[in-house]
């Protein structure tokens, strides 16, 4: 009886850590969140800001107007070259916006955190903040 009863704890208390851990599953990407930071990445590298900003929110475009996209672009060049790929490391939803986190390898650093928030107007999901670190 005492070893069922060792059996039966040890099989819940694993039971508990792999509910717990998640399973180390990676975390669900919106479906637009890809395409919508490729676009941006890519962008930046080509020096377009018209696909750079295409699916800005207004606040964002009057963050970063054409003007202080070449000072940017200049930036992020020189500190870490031009974007090659993303993969997917977090994602948090509140109610107003949807924030994805990427880790980015560019030509010269291949570990830059990308932070990009995502929200709604009007029913069109706009890019509304964008970070490197």
């Amino acid at each position: 009886m005492k070893r069922i009863i060792t059996i039966v704890f040890t099989l819940l208390i694993i039971s508990v850590l792999f509910i717990t851990t998640g399973c180390g599953s990676v975390p669900t990407e919106p479906e637009y969140s890809d395409a919508m930071t490729e676009n941006v990445l890519i962008a930046l590298n080509e020096g377009n800001y018209a696909k750079f900003s295409q699916d800005f929110d207004e606040a964002m475009k009057g963050a970063l107007p054409e003007a202080s996209f070449t000072s940017l672009k200049s930036q992020l060049a020189d500190l870490m070259g031009d974007y090659v790929s993303k993969k997917l490391e977090k994602v948090t939803v509140t109610d107003e916006y949807t924030t994805v986190v990427y880790t980015a390898e560019f030509t010269k650093n291949d570990n830059v955190t990308v932070t990009i928030a995502f929200h709604t107007v009007d029913g069109e999901i706009l890019v509304s903040g964008l970070w490197f670190k």
